[in-house]
């Protein structure tokens, strides 16, 4: 590196699920790609952990016991966080999809597709870019916001 050049920043990840098999797979794929700040698996401790790690990114599980994600993710943006978030689900219902996006999601990831998908959805999603599983739909409302 050239001493003028400026360090490369690490990207901070928060993972939501339920799930400890799922959160272990998506802590191993991400390896070597961004730093993981913390693990939970409700959405209650996603609210609490995102607010106290202020991480760069989200991975958030949708159905998920005391919050799900979507209200998890309402009740962060209402306390002024600017994390952003990709939803990592099994569920490709397109009602889904449209909450994702507009609680502020950059990113929505179908579970059966996380390893060609999810590293992709968080570089574009660190960029403030958008990132949709080819199996759903974007929502018509959606469609031309950035």
């Amino acid at each position: 590196m050239k001493p003028d050049a400026a360090p490369r920043k690490t990207v901070r990840v928060l993972l939501a699920d339920d799930n400890r098999q799922m959160l272990d797979m998506t802590m191993q794929q991400l390896a070597g790609h961004y730093e993981v700040v913390g693990t939970v698996e409700n959405g209650r401790e996603l609210v609490e952990s995102a607010i106290e790690h202020e991480p760069d990114l989200g991975v958030v599980d949708i159905s998920m016991p005391e919050m799900c994600g979507i209200d998890a993710v309402r009740e962060i943006r209402a306390r002024g966080s600017n994390m952003k978030v990709v939803f990592l689900t099994a569920n490709e219902d397109p009602d889904y999809v449209e909450a994702a996006f507009n609680v502020g999601a950059l990113g929505y990831v179908v579970k059966k597709h996380m390893a060609s998908d999810l590293i992709q959805a968080l570089d574009l999603a660190a960029k403030g870019l958008r990132f949709l599983s080819k199996c759903c739909q974007m929502p018509a409302a959606a469609k031309g916001q950035s």
